[in-house]
């Protein structure tokens, strides 16, 4: 401690002198590091509040500075353009500009991008040259150039720090316990960066809106023009690649060679990898080769660092691969670093941190990467001038509102990806069920727009990954059984008979013996053997997958008309003019350890490939995912009926009280397993009076809101038994949702790029027929076909369609371990439709496998 040593010297000398420095240095790194996470995270809690609150956002966040300088960067004198409006049009261009070779220049700091590319507002009097119209302008002040074409090689280079380095500088100093620093107007362009951070005006805008817009950039804003290229080809993305020690290897890292290898020589943990990444290069996948030997010249952990310089990298991914290989004849096998991303760096360094053994020497054999070559311009102004068809509290809004709100919203989700790990690796580290997300919901959207999370997520999961068991379980299905309890559950109140529960029962002791995790890797896709009695069935996936699918049915029945054969979810009516029903725990059902294995189930199911179709109420998935919920936001989502109900009786006058409500309303409320419940000691003999009305509204809601909250309790404990917390949240309900359901929507676009012709040439007028059938199916429909074919009823799925050559009366045949499907020659696209329809409704039973008699 350098403030103790101060005020209490102590002669220090030779190596004593040498340690203390040593460890005053490292305190000192600590308290810094530490120092700028608290900065950040005290950012990002201003964030949420003011997203929640409707307040501007935090000043150095949205800061711009005063102008930037550009140069010309074309290696002989260049003509640009001149317009005087961001558009491409001969009656917006006045002239033209001339660049020498390094010419710099100063333009506006609000960035402004369209589909052609980033538009820049020049500030400085350069003089024009040609044709300037009759518009008399003698300079380019305050006329707009294309600086950086999205295709096309950019002419012009920003010079200095870029804007968002210079921007999280700003918020590190401001929010410093040590090195605070405040911001001055005179830095920065005051107009530009109130329209950054001021919440948008005449609409009514709340987190409902930043929500929606969030959705809209992730779903439409990720999307660029330009190929990715193959892999194999990491040459054309790299223009040079540096090692920590022998170098005279390095070219075995991209040769192509599986065999051939860099060795390191150092201490260990010190050696890496770094590439410089060519301008215009956006990052989709990187991988590297390590021996399949796992030796003691394997690494076993890696980490990911990028940024714009050596000297400024982050880490955005950190990789154990201490999994057991995939078999192969090759010496190595690949093992993926990072995936599913979405950004440009400088410089990427892959620092190899462990090997296995504790050995000091490291062996990788390849790098591989997937990338867009490309400019990597900003958001594009132009994509949010389509109709809002789909986010209807977006449709009121200006073009320009909606474009500086994105911006901001970009701004908040790029610092969230510089702490992702840090917040990450507190909630992995810490037994408590809080963390430091709990208190930053609201920014839950926003992680739609991260560009880091998906490896992090991977990563997470990969750290509590478990081995496959060794034996896998036997599990013995009586399915006309079951049938004939979905028909009549009053006949069987103990549901024994559901395959739900032979299921259970037949695991229950497997679990007991060999302790089933469902933590198993993403690619072991069936956890038990299916014996479907009576039924000829050898199974190889497709058994496992029907009986996961009878399961989800008997959970929640996709049929209205059906009822509920399980007593674990209650089927609820969110709205009396909408048929979509959905389930919610049931309040009155104590069987806990049943709820714990559906969250299991739910588990595996995300880290896995499977789906368990639950049609849950939002107001549930918000619930597991640990977020906070509310009853005018969340709860119509069960019963927006009774939401209505309670406004109106908490704003109603006296007089409006006394006529509608006052003669039957008691300190009671019914629970959606209609069970009446009182509110206070002896209250279904006490009537409301008008005076406390409000105290009986409060009650109800907090009665409703807490009616399932054990059940959810208990399937959110085995959801975490199996996914970390960690990952939870860093998910949106929505997140969770498609990961274990798969798409509900199985539209015939979606579902015609799963589908492979075999042995039928894709203009034969059978495939025709085939197609033209599946267009004509509702989305119900095809999700039967879908549960036919393969036993899912989401995808994704493939689906292989080969000839049948029997009679054209026949119906078609499937093989669901294959995911095949085995289609007769019918004549016209009726019939083809009329037999589709009539197997994927009526046929389920699997009998070609082998005789039952003979079981």
């Amino acid at each position: 401690n350098a403030e103790y040593m101060g005020e209490h010297p102590v002669r220090l000398t030779g190596r004593a002198q040498s340690v203390y420095r040593s460890v005053w240095l490292i305190n000192c790194k600590m308290r810094n590091s530490v120092d700028v996470h608290l900065a950040r995270l005290k950012c990002l809690s201003e964030c949420s509040k003011a997203l929640l609150q409707g307040a501007p956002l935090p000043l150095p966040l949205c800061y711009l500075p005063k102008e930037i300088i550009v140069k010309c960067c074309a290696p002989t004198k260049t003509t640009f353009k001149l317009y005087t409006s961001p558009e491409t049009s001969s009656a917006n261009q006045v002239g033209s500009l001339v660049l020498d070779p390094e010419t710099r220049f100063s333009v506006d700091s609000e960035e402004y991008c369209r589909n052609d590319g980033q538009w820049l507002l020049i500030l400085d009097e350069l003089p024009i040259a040609g044709p300037i119209g009759d518009a008399g302008l003698k300079t380019a002040h305050n006329l707009w150039i294309l600086g950086l074409p999205r295709n096309g090689i950019p002419l012009l280079k920003f010079v200095g720090v870029p804007v968002e380095a210079a921007s999280l500088k700003l918020v590190d100093s401001t929010y410093s316990l040590f090195n605070r620093r405040t911001l001055t107007s005179s830095s920065m362009n005051v107009p530009a960066v109130e329209r950054l951070r001021s919440v948008p005006t005449g609409t009514s805008w709340s987190v409902e809106h930043d929500e929606q817009l969030c959705r809209f950039l992730e779903k439409y804003g990720k999307s660029h023009p330009g190929e990715y290229g193959p892999t194999g080809k990491i040459k054309k993305y790299v223009s040079s690649i540096e090692v920590s020690s022998q170098p005279e290897g390095a070219d075995c890292l991209t040769d192509g060679d599986p065999d051939s290898r860099w060795e390191s020589d150092g201490t260990s943990g010190n050696h890496w990898i770094r590439m410089a990444i060519k301008p215009g290069t956006v990052l989709q996948r990187l991988s590297v080769r390590i021996a399949r030997s796992q030796d003691s010249y394997t690494p076993s952990r890696m980490v990911v660092m990028a940024g714009p310089d050596a000297d400024s990298l982050r880490k955005i991914a950190d990789i154990d691969s201490t999994d057991t290989p995939p078999s192969g004849s090759s010496t190595s096998y690949e093992v993926p670093l990072l995936s599913d991303y979405s950004e440009h760096h400088a410089v990427l360094e892959i620092r190899i941190k462990r090997n296995h053994s504790d050995g000091i020497d490291s062996r990788i054999y390849g790098i591989d990467m997937v990338a867009r070559i490309g400019v990597p311009i900003g958001l594009s102004r132009d994509l949010l001038a389509d109709p809002m068809v789909r986010f209807p509290r977006l449709q009121a809004a200006s073009l320009d509102t909606l474009y500086r709100r994105a911006l901001a919203l970009q701004r908040i989700a790029s610092l969230l990806d510089h702490e992702l790990n840090f917040v990450a690796s507190s909630s992995m580290e810490s037994s408590n069920t809080s963390s430091i997300f709990s208190d930053l919901f609201v920014l839950k959207p926003v992680l739609l727009l991260s560009s880091t999370r998906s490896t992090l997520i991977n990563n997470l999961l990969r750290r509590v990954e478990t081995s496959e068991p060794e034996d896998r379980p036997k599990v013995y299905i009586n399915r006309r059984l079951a049938m004939e309890h979905r028909g009549d559950p009053s006949k069987d109140p103990s549901c024994r008979n559901s395959v739900f529960h032979q299921v259970f029962h037949s695991l229950a002791g497997v679990e007991r013996v060999s302790r089933l995790s469902y933590r198993w890797a993403s690619g072991y896709n069936q956890w038990w053997e299916c014996k479907f009695l009576s039924e000829g069935i050898i199974d190889q996936g497709g058994g496992f997958r029907d009986s996961l699918a009878d399961i989800a049915e008997e959970l929640n029945p996709p049929d209205a008309s059906q009822s509920v054969p399980l007593p674990f979810f209650l089927r609820v009516s969110p709205d009396a003019d909408d048929d979509n029903d959905v389930y919610i725990p049931n309040p009155g059902c104590r069987e806990f350890a049943k709820f714990v294995w559906i969250g299991k189930l739910m588990g595996a199911c995300f880290r896995g490939s499977e789906n368990l179709v639950l049609s849950l109420s939002s107001f549930v998935w918000k619930s597991l995912i640990g977020q906070p919920v509310s009853w005018a936001r969340d709860y119509p989502a069960v019963d927006a009926a009774q939401v209505r109900l309670v406004e109106a009786i908490e704003a109603a006058d006296e007089s409006t009280y006394q006529e509608l409500y006052a003669n039957y309303l008691t300190f009671t409320t019914t629970l959606s397993n209609s069970r009446t419940v009182e509110l206070r000691p002896c209250g279904a003999e006490q009537s409301v009076p008008y005076t406390e009305r409000r105290w009986w509204c409060e009650a109800v809601r907090r009665a409703k809101l807490l009616e399932s909250r054990d059940q959810i309790t208990a399937i959110r404990r085995g959801l975490i038994s199996v996914i970390p917390q960690a990952v939870l949240e860093l998910l949106t309900w929505e997140d969770l949702e498609r990961r274990i359901c798969g798409d509900p929507e199985v539209t015939f676009d979606a579902l015609k790029r799963c589908i492979r012709i075999e042995d039928m040439a894709s203009d034969d007028r059978h495939v025709k027929f085939f197609y033209s059938a599946l267009e004509n199916f509702t989305n119900e429909d095809r999700s039967r076909l879908l549960r036919f074919v393969c036993g899912r009823r989401r995808l994704p799925a493939t689906i292989y369609v080969f000839q049948d050559r029997n009679k054209s009366d026949m119906l078609p045949a499937s093989s669901t371990c294959s995911s095949a499907l085995y289609l007769p020659r019918y004549p016209s696209v009726q019939a083809t439709e009329e037999k589709l329809r009539y197997a994927a409704y009526n046929c389920i039973a699997i009998d070609t496998d082998v005789d039952p008699w003979d079981e």
